[in-house]
């Protein structure tokens, strides 16, 4: 059963979200929330922290203080789970000119991609694994298995990580990955150019067959 504070929390994100304030903007104060929600000081407090380990606010104390947005980020819906990212960009020649986007919510160098296309494009799921071994194990494993591979074992300059692709039984694109940057509220947004493209992607042979890019769902 969820908690009291997690209810509040996720009320509480949802709210920033539609309101959509500035990173900074003061939000409410904690007195203010208490009464509003009609719960003691503890179930609050336990809630404001929630959100300020997810780095969705600040609270500061003081006649100045109350609770203040951090670095709202993105949200991404799929079905009924609503995920927080933040996110790596390829772009094209425009900084408008969105590619692709691999996107985080921890502290891994992401967690799921997009690309360009109708409404956007569902590109591939990520999983951490522990190291270039369990990473050529995992190959070997698919191998066996016949799972069919779309790229790898191979090294991304984007992310810095080892990695492989591979397709599940519903046509999605998977990939197991190793190493890499590691993520967090305070990471700054990496752009890479669609001229770097290849060896964003492909960075020991530098080229790219276009169908991983178009190949999407």
């Amino acid at each position: 059963m969820t908690s009291v504070p997690d209810r509040i929390a996720a009320d509480l994100e949802k709210e920033i979200l539609e309101q959509r304030l500035d990173s900074g903007a003061r939000f409410a104060l904690r007195t203010e929330l208490i009464e509003r929600f009609g719960v003691s000081a503890n179930a609050m407090n336990e809630a404001l922290r929630i959100l300020r380990e997810r780095g969705v606010v600040n609270v500061k104390p003081g006649v100045q203080g109350g609770v203040f947005i951090a670095q709202p980020p993105p949200q991404v819906r799929l079905g009924v789970i609503d995920l927080w990212f933040r996110g790596l960009l390829v772009a094209g020649s425009e900084d408008s000119d969105l590619v692709g986007s691999w996107m985080y919510c921890g502290d891994q160098p992401h967690d799921i991609a997009f690309v360009k296309g109708a409404n956007g494009k569902l590109h591939h799921f990520a999983y951490e694994i522990d190291d270039w071994s369990a990473l050529l194990r995992a190959g070997d494993v698919m191998s066996m298995d016949d799972v069919p591979i779309d790229f790898g074992p191979a090294r991304h300059g984007i992310t810095r990580g080892g990695t492989i692709y591979f397709f599940d039984p519903s046509g999605n694109r998977n990939e197991v990955f190793s190493g890499g940057y590691r993520t967090g509220p305070d990471f700054r947004r990496i752009t890479w150019t669609m001229d770097q493209a290849a060896r964003g992607i492909n960075y020991t042979h530098r080229e790219i067959d276009q169908a991983f890019l178009e190949v999407v769902t």
